[in-house]
């Protein structure tokens, strides 16, 4: 399986860099998903966002990585249909987390990635085995200087 530790290789690489790292493995290892860009989002959606205005529904999973001491990576993965939205936080405590530095990332269906540049999530409920919150993200690509707006983020994701 996939980990942050994999990232270690890297330790200088710019966090926007990792982020697209992050993002292709996950679509490489996730594939397409159950969810995708729908009119409406409905209660199968465990992650749930508007991006660029438009409802996004996906699957949404969490997982734990080792990290340096004192901190564990936590990645919060969603899937829909070819698209994800990945985003990476220092722990699964309840709180406000920002999304500054490419710790989100929304890939789509090109697999063209955009690291998130402002934005925060709020982790509302965690227990061992599930974590629940809100998000909301401006990423970029930074090719192209293209941009997508994720708003109304929720998610309901268990652990992997």
């Amino acid at each position: 399986m996939f980990s942050m530790d994999h990232l270690r290789v890297l330790p200088n690489a710019h966090p926007v860099f990792k982020g697209f790292l992050l993002a292709g493995c996950f679509l490489f290892l996730l594939g397409c998903g159950g969810g995708g860009e729908t009119d409406a989002a409905g209660p199968n959606c465990a992650m749930q966002a508007k991006v660029n205005g438009a409802n996004w529904c996906g699957t949404a999973e969490f997982s734990v990585s080792f990290g340096p001491p004192g901190g564990n990576p936590v990645l919060i993965i969603g899937n829909a249909d070819g698209t994800a939205i990945v985003i990476e936080i220092a722990s699964t405590n309840n709180g406000t987390y920002p999304l500054t530095r490419g710790e989100a990332v929304y890939s789509d269906k090109s697999f063209t990635s955009f690291a998130s540049v402002s934005g925060t999530l709020v982790v509302t409920a965690s227990t061992p085995a599930q974590l629940v919150g809100t998000f909301s993200f401006e990423a970029i690509d930074p090719r192209t200087n293209g941009r997508v707006v994720v708003t109304s983020g929720q998610f309901t994701a268990p652990k992997r």
